[in-house]
């Protein structure tokens, strides 16, 4: 058989040695404790040597005549290749917008690596009774051969783990897809608790790769999960709280999806400066809960070109903030499909250039919070149901300061301009006005021949009106409409005459108030 132990080159291409030795040698039993243990093979099943060192591990590639994927650990103790079962977790690689694309990647033939409260970091790790103590430790001894196609499975049992650095710091490249896998207790809760007590960071990803946190509860580092250029978190059924800084931190290109059983509670913290910061053209989208600070500050913030969507039963409390969400310098906010803003004065405030979307604004819920939106310098809101948009734009071209705010406290987004005229939202009437006039009535009446028709309008004495009138058909030559304002003691009244006798006349009005 050409792949036989004796046969010297197939022994160099399966197992590398390792500190300068050949591994050449008389007796291929000697030989294999100068062996990189840790290195796999690829190939057909027929290339599958007799013998190897103890745990080395065969995976049969896509086009093996046996099983492709399936993957081998040698046991020295009894000389056999034992198949190992394969892991079909599922990472989903949902879109971060309202609807999930088909590019779900499955994690079968991963390597797995144990982490025991009674293990130790001098075990392999490869199996429950040899865990390793640490995930550092098992990260960093994965039998992965820097192979950048074959992800890694962290299974982590119920209890809690520390450690005299972050908890889970990834930076190298040959880690592409990465699952720490905890347990839960009998309510379904995170029962597998990382405590970063201490640390700079509780999970820290530097590049591109996948990260699926699931059943972990991530705690007390300055900030639980911290990801920078281009590294995709999803969190599964996880827990992030106590942070000094932010629970979680999402930036340069990176991205996060919180699924719906997630929560990022940093209630605990009066410290702390936020909760979930995405910056730096970054993306999160939230299915689950965010809670805000002990402090006062506001729960989520996204700032510099980035991307914030908080849909399908998200729900972000605000405890006591002045924002659920905040969001500055052309970063977009999407909102609604069933979610929920509580415990704030607004549910989202923008400004400098950014997008608020809902999807259909009847579908959020609002407790406890004044007005939906807060849009100023250049943002705007936009209602993808109605298709209309409210800007806040400057009130004064000399002075860009001055903004009015844009957003209404009812929801009503205005303005569609193929049917309406610009209006701006004056939060002291409660109202969308059109250039600072309040409409007070309109509507239509006949004026006879010579005669007059009054309206009478609610208003005091003093207060400006302004009136508009016209013809709602063509009247006879001559005809002549007069209009005139009169106080009648307790109301307002205006009189529309006819004035020339040429005949009588069918009259359209609005009459408006100058809140000015």
């Amino acid at each position: 058989m050409a792949n036989e132990p004796g046969n010297r080159t197939d022994y160099h291409e399966l197992y590398k040695p390792v500190d300068g030795e050949d591994g050449t040698g008389d007796n291929y039993r000697n030989d294999m404790d100068h062996i990189d243990r840790r290195l796999i093979k690829f190939g057909d099943i027929s290339e599958r040597p007799s013998e190897a060192p103890d745990t080395a591990v065969f995976v049969e590639d896509e086009t093996s005549s046996g099983d492709p994927g399936a993957q081998w650990r040698y046991d020295a103790s009894t000389g056999e290749w034992v198949k190992q079962p394969i892991n079909t977790d599922v990472v989903s690689a949902e879109s971060l917008t309202t609807q999930s694309v088909d590019t779900e990647r499955v994690f079968s033939n991963a390597v797995t690596m144990y982490v025991r409260t009674d293990g130790s970091d001098s075990n392999d790790g490869l199996s429950p009774s040899s865990a390793k103590a640490t995930v550092n430790s098992a990260i960093r001894n994965a039998p992965i051969n820097g192979d950048a196609g074959l992800p890694l499975v962290i299974d982590i049992e119920a209890g809690t783990f520390t450690d005299d650095e972050n908890i889970v710091e990834v930076r190298d490249s040959s880690i592409p897809h990465l699952h720490l896998r905890g347990e839960v207790d009998g309510s379904n809760n995170p029962a597998t608790v990382l405590d970063a007590s201490g640390q700079t960071y509780g999970v820290v990803s530097e590049g591109p790769r996948r990260i699926t946190v699931e059943n972990c509860h991530i705690t007390g580092a300055q900030v639980c999960a911290y990801a920078r250029g281009g590294t995709f978190y999803k969190f599964v059924n996880s827990k992030l709280s106590d942070s000094s800084r932010f629970v979680a931190e999402i930036t340069n290109t990176s991205s996060a999806v919180i699924d719906s059983n997630s929560l990022l509670d940093n209630t605990m913290r009066s410290d702390a400066a936020g909760n979930l910061t995405v910056v730096g053209c970054a993306s999160c989208k939230v299915e689950g809960e965010v809670v805000g600070t002990g402090g006062g500050q506001d729960p989520v913030y996204g700032k510099q070109n980035s991307y914030i969507i908080i849909v399908d039963g998200g729900r972000v409390d605000g405890n006591g903030s002045a924002n659920c969400i905040f969001v500055v310098d052309s970063t977009d906010c999407k909102m609604g499909l069933n979610t929920t803003y509580a415990n704030a004065s607004v549910a989202c405030r923008a400004e400098r250039g950014c997008t608020t979307k809902t999807p259909d604004f009847s579908t959020i819920t609002l407790e406890n919070v004044n007005r939906a939106f807060n849009v100023s310098r250049g943002s705007h809101v936009h209602d993808e149901t109605s298709d209309s948009s409210a800007w806040g734009i400057p009130k004064q071209n000399g002075d860009p300061s001055l903004w009015d705010l844009g957003g209404p406290a009812n929801g009503w987004l205005s303005f569609d301009l193929d049917i309406e005229k610009p209006k701006f939202y004056a939060a002291n009437e409660g109202a969308w006005l059109e250039g600072g006039k309040k409409l007070i009535k309109d509507g239509s009446l006949t004026v006879p021949s010579g005669g007059e028709q009054l309206v009478t309008v609610a208003t005091g004495a003093t207060r400006p009106l302004e009136v508009n009138y016209g013809f709602a058909n063509t009247p006879n030559a001559g005809v002549d409409i007069e209009y005139s304002v009169r106080y009648g003691g307790g109301d307002t009244r205006v009189f529309f005459k006819e004035t020339s006798g040429a005949g009588g006349a069918d009259v359209t009005f609005t009459i408006y108030e100058d809140i000015r």
